[in-house]
């Protein structure tokens, strides 16, 4: 059942109201179709984690199969 439901993306609660108080506004004031402000809700993918992550299981995978003595890390 967790698997259902994939890709979702979540908004904050303070960006939620602002855009139903806009909308609500703009229906109250008697627009057939109200139009929202543009808004940053600052949904961005961060692909820094994704490298850092395989990064690890690399460095992981290494130390697992030649021992850590073996291992050079180079920065």
């Amino acid at each position: 059942k967790q698997t259902l439901v994939t890709d979702y993306i979540t908004v904050l609660k303070s960006d939620w109201i602002h855009i139903k108080e806009a909308y609500m506004a703009e229906l109250n004031s008697g627009m057939m179709k109200p139009r929202l402000p543009e808004m940053d809700l600052h949904l961005y993918e961060d692909e820094v984690i994704e490298s850092t992550v395989k990064e690890e299981d690399a460095l992981s995978i290494a130390y697992e199969y030649f021992g850590k003595e073996k291992v050079k890390i180079k920065e």
